[in-house]
């Protein structure tokens, strides 16, 4: 039975195995020859980052048996699309097969509505409209689709950024202003580079979505939750920049308070300095990877082995 599409399972609930699982299913038919994509949309956008993936499997043909588990390796020829925005708490997986059917699975309904529409709708230069697919678009509890999209999933949070795009562009937006001597904004977008840094590492140590959160919060949390993972004379360079940022930004108190080059200058040296320390000492396994290695060659018990890189 259809249901609502307007409705969305957190992303931190699939590797938290969360009961009652469900992924959005869109299965899409073209009814005309060829499929256009927007490649523009794709990569401009939508932010393609480091984690996302446009990819064509193809069928061997050589006869030469595919390699064990067949499962992951025997696939059909199709393009492989993968999407994970981190912003909206979203991630969509889309499989275009040989025969003009499109299979998009997604947390979210709306996302995943989104996407069909703006990577296959009214693309030029066929511009075919919604009436040229037959769609359909359900909610699924299928254990076996559930553990791949999972794995998916998995898969994709393994590729994120080793710096999040967003914490150096506002570190790079506070040094701009600090050249063109803005002494308020340059202050605002160093607390907002930290608030990004720490939101970063709450998902790293603490395994969930900082939803609802604030910078202040979320730095109490590591003080007094995780104090083996942020010493104290960095948690007070997160106060003291949090603190001057709330002067003209997100909590002003003293309006009549003016700003001058040392406010600013020692807001950017101690966000510089955190940012460099996070990536380098506090966090050191960011960086880690995890490969699951097969050997075709070796007896099937001895063929599995997880090693880390």
């Amino acid at each position: 039975m259809q249901q609502s599409t307007a409705k969305r399972v957190a992303l931190n609930a699939y590797y938290e195995n969360a009961q009652n699982l469900e992924v959005f299913k869109l299965t899409a038919k073209a009814k005309s020859s060829p499929i256009d994509f927007d490649i523009f949309a794709l990569t401009e956008t939508m932010n393609w980052s480091l984690s996302d993936r446009m990819r064509f499997w193809y069928a061997d043909t050589t006869g030469k048996k595919s390699p064990e588990p067949q499962a992951i390796f025997n696939v059909s020829p199709g393009i492989y699309l993968r999407k994970l925005d981190r912003e909206e708490d979203a991630f969509c997986v889309c499989d275009v097969n040989m025969n003009g059917e499109i299979e998009l699975w997604s947390n979210d309904g709306n996302y995943a509505e989104g996407f069909f529409f703006k990577v296959f709708v009214n693309v030029p230069p066929t511009f075919y409209g919604l009436d040229d697919w037959e769609i359909s678009k359900q909610w699924i509890q299928t254990p076996e689709i559930i553990t791949m999209f999972q794995g998916s999933l998995d898969g994709a949070l393994g590729w994120t950024e080793r710096v999040p795009s967003g914490i150096d562009r506002s570190i790079e937006e506070a040094k701009t202003n600090y050249e063109l001597k803005k002494w308020n904004p340059c202050v605002v977008m160093c607390r907002r580079a930290l608030e990004e840094i720490m939101e970063f590492a709450y998902r790293r140590f603490f395994n969930q979505e900082p939803k609802g959160l604030d910078f202040n919060t979320i730095i109490r949390k590591f003080e007094n939750e995780r104090s083996d993972v942020i010493p104290k004379h960095w948690i007070n360079v997160l106060d003291s920049v949090r603190n001057i940022g709330n002067v003209p930004g997100a909590h002003p108190t003293k309006k009549d308070y003016k700003f001058t080059r040392i406010d600013a200058e020692l807001s950017l040296l101690q966000t510089t300095a955190f940012r460099e320390a996070y990536f380098s000492k506090i966090d050191r396994e960011v960086d880690a990877v995890y490969r699951l290695e097969f050997d075709i060659d070796k007896p099937a018990e001895e063929k599995n082995s997880h090693t880390a890189a």
